[in-house]
């Protein structure tokens, strides 16, 4: 379907159906379309501008219909688009589509929408052809029906809306096809009626109204179909209209007023059908008029206005057709209120870049300043109003004027500012950038005087002002600019002295005036204009100063006047012109510092001292002429592409590069790439050439590459300052797009179950200038620790993601890298399976108290029980104790009786072997019963001990030991003032067994050293020493000081009873003896501790 048609003519019925009207529509539109294609071959006599670049979007971009009548950016910055066949939502990325729907009662009410608004509230207001009035909820995405309805007069007068407008009150007005003008009272949901009147000259001046406004000083302007501009007073309720009069030329230029708009300077202008522009002085109530005039090629292009916008720079759009009154205009307008001239932008053929359709219905200015162009056959067309960043011009097939082929060469400006072109392949042109025309230069095979060849490899002005052009194999011209002339300089092989080569690929000319000539296959030449005669450099592989290959490509001399010169297969060569040699800079695998290409394209200084070079294929290099150190740069460092075909300075010292992937702005203080490319209004993105970039007198640079040359003045070039709203667009789980309400772009928070654990959400920045280019960034608080920058991915997944409360957000930049940081944030909320929710918590808290509970319960009961069963064999246990208790104290009492009986017993022997000592007369005899005496005594002592003791088993063996030696001191009669007694013995117990061995064996070795050791009444020491290692072995030392034993002595086999009870106690205790005789007698015995008993 196309171009909506009529239908709303006061000639055409009203009340038809919708399939008439279809049936109508489609008929009439046949006729109307051979008509508009008739009509619509492009006129070349009128003002135009062919260098703009129109970016179209059609229904194969998802446009739901490719006749779009009416256009809106809401205030969250969506565009909306109404066309025959739907309303449309974009993004800049994706139309959401809303359409009629037989069985869904809030959706849209007819598919053919006219108009549409936002009030102040963010309400969006759709009008449609046969629907009535659409009020669309954001929340619900939902449209209410305002309808007419003739039983009620408080209804929408007329089903087919065409203007809607709100004032600064906040009332709605609501302009309609045969219904006239309504008043919409949002409190009560009432329509009031103003329709005309032929009985009343204060009545609206027509029943169709086109066009509604409400200029600054709050008047309200009423366009009507027939019945002029209405100015309606609200107070009086009374239209004052303004009609065109044939005898006036200062009235109203048509009656059929289609569109109203007060310029920033409050100019207020009426586009009309049929009657061109008009401005209207309200003071005078004047209007002066703007129509085409076809002697006139900066008038207005049509007379047909139907929608009117203006731009920040004043300038107005006109869109020059309309559906109403079947007016077909010629394009779109631009308008310069102050010059009063008119430029018209049409369809071209052959441009990709020109407006797509000459039936332009809409238009739309946005917060970025795009104009939005609704056609009537091809969708939508985007234009950038901002300054543009380039200009790029083409070879028109069109225009003769035009540039003569795409493919270019070389780019110099002469003296006079005229700017000259060279081609691949159709030779050159003289560019006068003040008229924009280009003229052109050819070879012409019959003129010898021609140029040589159209393959155009170089172009290069001397200071005196002769143009030489280089040539792909027909040498070396030099044109005359006064006779037109061009004279050939070329390869003769019988004369050494001419051209080396007719491929000349480079000319330059040194301080001192000589032309330099490097050609492809020749050399290096030098050119003396004065004899006309070439000296060569070439090549010499025996000689390593010569130039390093024969294809000389560039040629370049610096401030300190070396020549620098750049062969086809490189390498670099330094070249002393004074001596004719050259030196050479190869890349170097393993040097970092070398040159990073062998291929070096294009050689800029900036400042002096520093060589900036282009390569073929290994980046940007910074040479450093003072060192000779190259430093690199590539697109690892962000530039674009790591061909650098041509290289230029602007006034603020950053680099502009020419790439084979678009243009590049480098600053060397950052060392950073701002690149761009064909979207941002280039030639193309491949550059190429000899030396096809300049930089004029003006500072404006030129680079040439496959499609024309770009042209900018490098601070114009502004980034794009819009700050673009971010909005979520598009919330799926398990990749299926999920339908919420509230919508997505507004809904605060949305609430997941467990089970929905892979969801993801798709993005927008809302800046249209290049979408493609917006970047994004988004996070998710509480799973992500940064942003992720995805670049222009505008979509993030997200799976298996723990129960919680997270915050997604985004944020997104526009195509020059302004970013939103504030973004938009949502809230999403993921419930836990049932058996992780704070209630299921609770139970398995509480099932848990009364498992500890009942626990403790059954702990209490059986720790009662057991008490119990305690206290009971406490009180059996503790008469069990007091039995053995009684039992033991009867056995101690027992023991205590048996050592006391013991003792005596042992005494009475004692004491009965002292009595009959007193009647033995022979020594011997008497020294054997004192010494069994003392023996008898000894044992007795320790029964005495443990008598006299606590314990029953052991007794203190220090005490035992001191009684036991006062007691043979005492037998024995030996004074201790004669003989003195040294004990050393800790206190320790020890078993009766063990005490009583020692004991004996104490008493054996003293009573011993009383007899032998110390004769004559001699003094002495004895020494008794006792203690216990920590490898539990006791050691009893008894030492004296007296004569010692006789040398004859065997101590093993002794012959004595007292040594030998001696050894024999030895062997009972597990000990063993050992005497020495070194000083006096010293007896040790060692022998382990007994084991304690289990």
């Amino acid at each position: 379907m196309g171009f909506g048609i009529g239908l709303y003519s006061p000639t055409l019925p009203l009340k038809l159906n919708r399939q008439t009207l279809g049936l109508l529509k489609r008929i009439i539109l046949t006729i109307i379309l051979i008509i508009w294609l008739i009509l619509s071959l492009p006129a070349y006599g009128y003002a135009q501008e062919s260098n703009l670049h129109f970016e179209e979007i059609t229904v194969d971009d998802g446009l739901s219909q490719s006749c779009v009548l009416a256009i809106l950016q809401d205030s969250q910055g969506f565009m909306w688009f109404g066309t025959q066949d739907g309303l449309n939502k974009y993004d800049g990325y994706h139309f959401t589509v809303y359409k009629y729907d037989e069985l869904e009662p809030n959706s849209l009410s007819d598919n053919f929408v006219i108009s549409l608004y936002e009030d102040k509230s963010r309400t969006v207001w759709i009008g449609t052809e046969n629907g009535g009035l659409n009020k669309f909820d954001r929340t619900t995405e939902q449209f209410t029906h305002y309808t007419h309805n003739p039983e009620n007069p408080n209804s929408l007068s007329s089903n087919s809306v065409l203007s809607i407008y709100e004032d600064k009150l906040g009332t709605l007005w609501v302009g309609t096809n045969g219904g006239g003008l309504n008043q919409f009272k949002r409190e009560t949901e009432q329509f009031t009626h103003y329709t005309h009147n032929p009985h009343d000259p204060h009545s609206l001046g027509s029943n169709t109204v086109l066009s509604i406004y409400e200029d600054k000083f709050g008047n309200l302007w009423v366009g009507t179909a027939d019945g002029g501009l209405n100015q309606f007073d609200r107070a009086i309720q009374q239209f004052t209209r303004y009609r065109h009069k044939p005898d006036d030329p200062h009235s109203l230029s048509n009656d059929t007023v289609l569109s109203i708009y007060e310029d920033q300077s409050g100019r207020l202008w009426i586009g009309t059908n049929g009657g061109g522009l008009n401005k209207f002085d309200r003071a005078a109530e004047q209007f002066t008029h703007y129509t085409h005039d076809p002697a006139n090629l900066n008038s207005l292009s049509d007379n047909t206005v139907s929608a009117i916008v203006e731009d920040k720079f004043g300038n107005l759009w006109l869109a020059t057709s309309s559906w109403y009154g079947n007016s077909y205009g010629k394009g779109l307008d631009k308008f310069d209120p102050e010059t009063g001239k008119f430029t018209y932008y049409i369809h071209a053929p052959d441009n990709p870049n020109s407006l797509s359709d000459n039936l332009v219905a809409s238009l739309f200015i946005d917060n970025s300043e795009i104009l939005w162009i609704g056609t009537g056959f091809s969708g939508i067309n985007k234009l950038d109003l901002k300054n543009r960043h380039f200009t790029s011009y083409r070879h028109n097939i069109a225009d003769p004027h035009s540039l003569i082929d795409n493919h270019i060469s070389s780019i110099y400006e002469g003296r006079d500012g005229k700017l000259w072109i060279g081609t691949f392949n159709k030779g050159f042109d003289q560019f006068n950038l003040e008229t924009g025309e280009f003229t052109h230069y050819r070879h012409e095979v019959n003129n010898p005087y021609s140029l040589s060849s159209d393959n155009i490899w170089s172009i290069y002005e001397d200071k005196d002002g002769v143009l030489w052009i280089g040539t792909f194999g027909g040498g070396l011209n030099k044109f005359d600019r006064q006779t037109g002339k061009f004279i050939h300089y070329q390869h003769d092989p019988n004369r050494p002295n001419s051209l080396s080569d007719d491929t000349v690929w480079s000319i330059y000319q040194d301080n001192e005036g000589t032309l330099w000539i490097g050609t492809f296959h020749g050399g290096l030449n030098q050119f003396d204009p004065k004899t006309e005669q070439f000296t060569h450099y070439t090549h010499d592989p025996d000689y390593p100063k010569t130039l390093s290959d024969n294809n000389v490509f560039l040629i370049y001399q610096d401030q300190s006047t070396t020549f620098w010169i750049a062969p086809e297969s490189g390498p670099l060569n330094k070249f002393d012109s004074k001596s004719g040699q050259f030196t050479q800079y190869h890349h170097d695998p393993n040097n970092p510092n070398s040159l990073s290409y062998e291929r070096v394209l294009s050689i800029y200084e900036y400042p002096a001292g520093t060589l900036w070079l282009g390569t073929y294929g290994g980046g940007l290099d910074k040479f450093d002429i003072a060192t000779e150190t190259f430093t690199h740069y590539t697109d690892k460092e962000g530039l674009p592409d790591n061909s650098v075909v041509g290289i230029l300075s602007d006034d603020e010292g950053n680099l502009w590069l020419s790439t084979g992937k678009g243009l590049s702005k480098f600053n060397p203080q950052t060392q950073t790439f701002r690149n761009y490319d064909v979207s941002d209004g280039l030639q193309g993105n491949e550059f190429n050439g000899v030396k096809a970039y300049f930089k004029s007198k003006s500072g404006e640079m030129f680079f040439g590459g496959l499609n024309g040359f770009s042209t900018f003045y490098p601070q114009n070039v502004i980034d794009n300052p819009h700050l673009p709203p971010i909005a979520i667009t598009d919330f799926k789980i398990f990749d299926k797009t999920i339908k919420l309400k509230p919508a997505i772009s507004i809904i605060p928070q949305i609430k997941l179950s467990y089970k929905e654990n892979f969801f993801g959400f798709e993005f927008a920045a809302l800046d249209y200038t290049n979408p493609e280019k917006n970047q994004y960034a988004y996070k998710l608080d509480g799973f992500d620790k940064d942003w992720i920058y995805s670049g222009s991915r505008r979509y993030a997944t997200y799976t298996n993601l723990d129960a919680g409360t997270y915050t997604f957000r985004v944020k997104g930049s526009n195509n020059d890298g302004v970013w939103n940081e504030a973004g938009t944030a949502l809230k999403i909320i993921i419930t836990p399976p049932p058996w992780k929710t704070w209630w299921a918590y609770t139970l398995y808290v509480l099932v848990l108290l009364a498992a500890i509970y009942g626990y403790v319960q059954l702990k209490t009961q059986a720790q009662a029980k057991e008490n119990a069963m305690l206290r009971e064999n406490e009180i059996k246990l503790n008469q069990l104790l007091e039995t053995l208790n009684l039992s033991l104290r009867e056995k101690e009492v027992l023991l205590k009786e048996i050592h006391h009986r013991v003792k005596n017993n042992l005494q009475i022997m004692s004491s009965l072997l002292d009595l009959q000592t007193q009647s033995l007369k022979d020594k011997e005899i008497l020294a054997v019963f004192q010494q069994s005496a003392n023996r008898i005594k000894s044992i007795a002592m320790v029964h005495e001990q443990l008598y006299g003791s606590t314990a029953v088993e052991q007794i203190n063996f220090a005490e035992y030991v001191e009684q036991l030696v006062s007691y043979i001191f005492q037998s024995y009669g030996v004074s201790q003032n004669l003989i003195e007694l040294k004990i050393n013995i800790p206190a320790i117990c020890l078993s009766l067994d063990l005490s009583v061995y020692c004991g004996l064996i104490v008493n054996e070795i003293i009573s011993n050293a009383f007899k032998y050791a110390f004769p004559g009444s001699r003094s002495g020491l004895i020494d008794v020493y006792f203690e216990c290692g920590s490898d539990r072995i006791f050691t009893l030392r008894i030492k004296d000081n007296g004569i010692g034993l006789p040398q004859d002595i065997d101590i093993e086999n002794p012959s004595t009873l007292g040594l030998s009870l001696v050894n024999i106690l030895t062997e009972q205790i597990e000990g063993e003896l050992e005497v020495n005789t070194s000083q006096g007698t010293e007896f040790i015995i060692k022998f382990p501790a007994p084991k304690p008993k289990n």
